[in-house]
């Protein structure tokens, strides 16, 4: 276990044994209510280079996004009308994201900034969408619903978003996280069935792609035209490669 798994391992305990009545940012009655469950629990997801970790606290009813820093735990707004959120990923300059409800129940990606959190939307038609990773620079990876009611991973960058090309027949992709050399990491569905860990990588400004799979050689088949048409913009330039799946693909 690394010195950032063990800091947001400590915090998570540290918080667990705060008594449930002296939490910031619950009212009243939903204090009580926690701590009634005892089920209460809450979880550090993500660690910046300055200390300040974010994750979320909650119970198997609800759950509110939070920042802990210097020791102290600081709930995240809400987006308008939501009742639950969560805080995924948070880079050196305090900008958090995650998702949070929405007065019609929906869940959508979110990113605080500066104190305010903001809506980064979903794909065309999608009900759903959430954001798990954010380089210094900004640019925001995760998936979202489309109109036909799949996964599919996206990025945001200065709020637009946009998908990453998958193969041929692929049912759904989600994306985890990204580097600063702008490496993205997730899962795709293969059209057997199977969920494979994928890698996006730039090479020569494209975003190339691998399936970490079963045992094989990297093949060279091109994703087929329009592939993602009709979940979005797609991410122009942004390939993708299979490892082990004899399999190759771009947008």
């Amino acid at each position: 276990m690394n010195l950032s798994s063990l800091v947001s391992l400590a915090i998570s305990l540290m918080v667990l044994l705060v008594p449930m009545t002296s939490l910031p940012g619950l009212g009243v009655a939903e204090r009580r209510a926690l701590a009634a469950t005892e089920r209460a629990y809450s979880e550090a997801m993500a660690l910046n280079e300055r200390g300040q970790a974010v994750g979320y606290f909650g119970n198997a009813d609800r759950r509110q996004a939070v920042l802990w820093e210097r020791g102290m735990r600081i709930d995240l707004n809400m987006l308008p009308g939501g009742k639950q959120s969560m805080a995924t990923d948070i880079n050196d300059a305090g900008q958090i994201v995650g998702w949070s409800d929405t007065a019609n129940g929906e869940s959508h990606a979110a990113l605080w900034d500066n104190g305010k959190v903001i809506d980064l939307g979903t794909l065309p038609g999608g009900l759903w969408s959430t954001a798990e990773g954010i380089t210094e620079a900004g640019e925001i990876v995760g998936w979202s619903g489309t109109a036909s009611g799949e996964n599919q991973a996206v990025r945001w960058v200065d709020g637009r978003i946009s998908t990453l090309a998958v193969p041929p027949g692929s049912p759904m992709s989600v994306a985890w996280d990204i580097n600063e050399a702008g490496s993205i990491v997730g899962l795709i569905g293969t059209p057997e069935g199977d969920i494979r860990g994928a890698v996006w990588k730039k090479r020569r400004g494209h975003r190339s792609g691998h399936l970490a799979g079963g045992p094989g050689e990297l093949g060279q088949e091109r994703q087929r035209p329009g592939a993602d048409r009709g979940v979005g913009r797609g991410s122009r330039g942004r390939p993708c490669r299979a490892l082990g799946g004899r399999e190759h693909w771009r947008a």
